[in-house]
């Protein structure tokens, strides 16, 4: 936050400062900056500084250690394969699931170990009442299911109970089929041949066509994808 004082000129400008290793940001107006070039698994604390025309404060008491760490995206249905981890070790995930998603799954092959996972929009996922969890037993694998997940951003905690490998993760948001675009029709002998592309969202296992006559009653043309 702001000091109380400016020492009677504008506030210029603020430096944050981590600890260790000194890595910088600043900023002209905002209270808030990103520090860059730090290391993930490290635990820092931060200082800032606050510059006018005059020159600069002295430093702010240091922050509480925070700690970097990676989160890696993955895309719906495709796994991440080949994972191990130390014991009480943590891997972190996210996956955006859009609206309208019929369920949000997220499963865990386990090779031999006992990791778990954790999932919820906060981060990181919490050990307590998080939105799913799934801790099995040592070499069982791991399966958290969400019905009807809001739009968000969904992170995912691998906590290794004890220590693991061979473990291949997949989070799948399954959405509705999106509406399918007619693109050409060609008439002929008593038919009438219907080009199509599929829509945005989920995969169809099958696509109808219906065909409306000048009388409004309907024909119904199964077709399977």
């Amino acid at each position: 936050t702001a000091p109380t004082s400016d020492g009677g000129s504008t506030i210029t400008g603020y430096t944050v400062t981590a600890s260790p290793g000194g890595e910088a940001c600043t900023t002209t107006s905002a209270t808030s900056c990103t520090v860059t070039g730090l290391s993930n698994g490290t635990a820092y604390t931060f200082t800032v500084v606050a510059t006018n025309s005059v020159g600069n404060s002295s430093s702010s008491s240091a922050s509480s250690a925070v700690t970097p760490v990676s989160i890696q995206e993955l895309a719906s249905g495709v796994a991440v394969t080949g994972l191990s981890g130390a014991i009480n070790s943590d891997q972190y995930y996210f996956i955006d699931v859009p609206a309208n998603v019929e369920s949000l799954t997220v499963t865990l092959d386990v090779g031999s170990g006992d990791p778990d996972i954790y999932v919820d929009t906060s981060f990181p996922p919490p050990f307590s009442s998080p939105l799913c969890s799934s801790t099995y037993s040592a070499g069982q694998d791991e399966l958290c299911e969400i019905s009807e997940p809001a739009e968000a951003r969904y992170y995912i905690r691998l906590n290794a109970y004890s220590a693991f490998s061979g473990a291949s993760l997949t989070a799948t948001a399954v959405a509705p089929p999106g509406a399918p675009t007619i693109s050409s029709i060609t008439p002929g002998d008593g038919s009438l041949a219907v080009a199509f592309s599929a829509g945005s969202g989920g995969v169809p296992d099958s696509y109808t066509l219906t065909c409306v006559d000048q009388s409004a009653s309907r024909v119904n043309l199964g077709y399977d994808s």
